[in-house]
């Protein structure tokens, strides 16, 4: 899809595997798979902004979701990362749900820095979060989450990299990204 085709509720709707006419394409998994979820883009106090809408994506709206994909079975195991400014306090409104794991470059109370320019679009591109996250993932699939933190942790510029849910995900120790993307990623 291209973001100008879809509205915040579209992503919603592909999240939880709710599929329409006009959405003929979501994810469609199960109790044996794994979801990864990137997300890059701008965000605000309490939601995740969608095209021109500020308040695109409520971190209430996006717990009834996780919700009703716990419910559905629809995944084994489920990783969101997420760099936007505010991204902590989205996320943290979806804590409580087994087997599901996110990850901020900003927590709840503060912007995230881009630090990532293209001179030749003259445009930020992202910040260190998602070139940190690609360069390990890059490097080693099998990078554990609680290292994979730790990297970002110490890389991300102008923020504080946060990690929500882990009480109810498992060991961060022996968890790795080659859960999510070792068939992805070659």
């Amino acid at each position: 899809y291209h973001m100008s085709e879809l509205q915040a509720k579209d992503i919603l709707a592909i999240l939880s595997g709710e599929k329409s006419e006009r959405l003929p394409i979501v994810i469609e998994s199960t109790a044996n798979d794994n979801v990864f979820v990137f997300w890059s883009g701008h965000g605000v106090p309490g939601a995740l902004c969608w095209n021109d809408d500020a308040y695109g994506i409520m971190g209430d709206q996006l717990d009834k979701t996780f919700r009703r994909m716990r419910e559905k079975r629809s995944y084994r195991k489920l990783l969101m990362m997420v760099e936007a400014c505010f991204s902590g306090g989205v996320m943290k409104q979806c804590e409580g749900i087994p087997g599901m794991l996110f990850v901020t470059a900003a927590n709840g109370d503060e912007t995230s820095k881009a630090d990532v320019f293209n001179s030749e679009m003259k445009v930020w591109m992202s910040n260190r979060f998602t070139s940190t996250f690609i360069e390990q993932i890059t490097d080693n699939k099998e990078v554990a989450m609680r290292d994979l933190y730790y990297r970002l942790f110490i890389n991300t510029v102008g923020s504080h990299v946060m990690v929500y849910n882990a009480e109810n995900y498992g060991n961060l120790y022996s968890a790795n990204m080659s859960e999510f993307i070792n068939s992805i990623v070659r």
